[in-house]
């Protein structure tokens, strides 16, 4: 593990925003988080400053108003060019600068997590169409209003600055650097401003006269508090120009399947080795390895729990053997904060048809993947345990292995009929892990009581308890779910067997 504040913030997020939190705390605005700093004088010792304050900011906002004294307080003004995600973008610069954060390509799925959020116009037609062109690659310009980002308490994008392009739907699309700023009266906005803007204007009193209708809208006369503004030759606007760091795969899952089925990725997201500019079309797909280094290695596929995403297991990956390429998925339904793979009632029950159909879906996207790979193993959280051994109980000669951590298995009784072959699976004797706390708050008690007489009954159980992890995942787990793959699918001896 190369990073115990990350592990430990993972430790604090998985059970109580998975699990205690929304469960049996609903009524809790507020969580306080104390960490000591360690023995350490070095960056581990700033870095646990950030971590804690990117948690709250990145996660427990979802659930609970959070109070961060670390990195102080920010407004958010609809419609505005930045709406801060906890974060002002010149206080992110400053905590990146004093914890060590990095503002590169190369920041980890967290790091983008804790970027300010770019939105362009309100949320909408108008908002789909721009994010649409910066996409493209028409787009590379925008207009801001001084006096919007006055009446915001926002201070003016400066040149470096990085964020996270949003779409309608509050999810994020890319990551945009400015790469130019400048403040002119409005009637010196010249005519490349204006086509680089991507919207189709061939003169600047084209250009000129869309702009004054949107911020003359009861809209954006709202956000600035101002129901008379108006827009004259000597407004001061802010003339930005920016890049396109990096093009997300937020959101695809949504737009990738179609009529039950996923379409195919053609550049997934590289997780190790980020791939800047890639396409949009891409499925929500997170992977350890870039595409020319994942041929003829074994895949661990992650199934998230449910109300997270793919980004929320994949910070377990550097604990698993290095000889795995992971894909970390995402669930095809949105559910609060996150997705998941098929609803749930608030009983945890829950329609075992809509299981097979997310259960077909990620066969065939896997059917599209697997050839390349000595062999494939899915590792599920949650509610992905219900996807791993779902998907391994309708193909149990596809996998090599299945890990299910703090989870259970659909209990589909006759719906499950001719879909899953569950006598064919207990003749194949595939591993399973079966890691999970005997004080789980989250899984109903009938839900672990069939779980563990199925897989005792259709699989070679490898089952462990533990104390303290509530519904999550604690480093003594990770070191088990690493050994048991070694063995079952590496085949590698320990110590202790020769």
């Amino acid at each position: 593990m190369t990073d115990p504040d990350a592990f430990a913030v993972e430790m604090i997020r998985r059970p109580w925003c998975r699990g205690i939190g929304p469960t049996t705390h609903a009524d809790v605005d507020r969580l306080l988080v104390c960490a000591d700093g360690g023995a350490s004088h070095g960056y581990l010792l700033r870095a646990s400053k950030a971590q804690p304050a990117a948690f709250a900011a990145q996660t427990l906002t979802r659930h609970h108003q959070v109070v961060i004294d670390l990195i102080g307080s920010a407004t958010t003004c609809t419609g505005s060019r930045y709406a801060p995600n906890s974060t002002t973008p010149s206080n992110q610069l400053r905590v990146a600068a004093q914890y060590g954060g990095s503002m590169t390509a190369e920041y980890s799925t967290e790091d983008l997590k804790s970027l300010p959020r770019a939105e362009f116009a309100f949320p909408g037609p108008l908002r789909d169409k721009l994010v649409a062109a910066v996409l493209n690659g028409t787009k590379t310009s925008t207009t801001g209003l001084v006096a919007d980002y006055e009446a915001c308490h926002e201070e003016i994008p400066r040149v470096g600055e990085r964020s996270v392009v949003i779409d309608s739907e509050g999810r994020n699309m890319a990551v945009l650097e400015v790469t130019r700023i400048e403040i002119r009266p409005l009637d010196q906005v010249d005519l490349q401003h204006a086509l680089d803007e991507g919207e189709g204007h061939e003169s600047v009193l084209d250009w000129r006269a869309d702009h004054e209708a949107y911020w003359h809208s009861p809209e954006m006369r709202d956000a600035i508090k101002d129901p008379g503004f108006t827009v004259d030759d000597q407004t001061q606007v802010v003339l930005e120009r920016f890049r396109v760091v990096r093009v997300l795969p937020a959101g695809a899952w949504a737009g990738a399947w179609k009529d039950g089925r996923m379409t195919e990725a053609t550049n997934p997201v590289e997780a190790a080795n980020p791939v800047e500019a890639t396409t949009p079309s891409a499925p929500s797909v997170v992977w350890s390895k870039a595409e020319q280094d994942r041929v003829g290695t074994p895949l661990l596929v992650m199934l998230h729990g449910y109300g997270a995403d793919e980004a929320d297991l994949f910070s377990l990956a550097e604990m698993l053997p290095d000889e795995f390429t992971v894909a970390s998925l995402r669930g095809p339904e949105t559910a609060g904060p996150g997705y998941s793979w098929f609803p749930l009632r608030s009983d945890v029950s829950y329609a075992v048809e809509t299981v097979k159909t997310t259960t077909t879906a990620v066969t065939a996207w896997l059917d599209g993947v697997r050839a390349q790979h000595s062999s494939v193993t899915l590792l599920g959280f949650s509610q992905g345990m219900c996807m791993a051994t779902s998907l391994a109980r309708h193909r149990p000669h596809d996998y090599a292995a299945v890990v299910g951590l703090s989870g259970f298995v659909v209990d589909a009784g006759t719906a499950g009929r001719g879909f899953f072959h569950d006598a064919e699976l207990a003749a194949a004797e595939l591993p399973v892990f079966w890691g999970r706390d005997q004080a789980d708050p989250v899984i109903p008690a009938e839900a672990v009581d069939f779980t563990a007489t199925w897989l005792r009954a259709h699989s070679k159980l490898t089952k462990v308890l533990y104390t303290g992890i509530w519904h999550g995942i604690n480093a003594q787990e990770m070191a088990h779910v690493k050994e048991f793959l070694s063995m079952t699918v590496l085949k590698t001896p320990t110590a202790d067997n020769g």
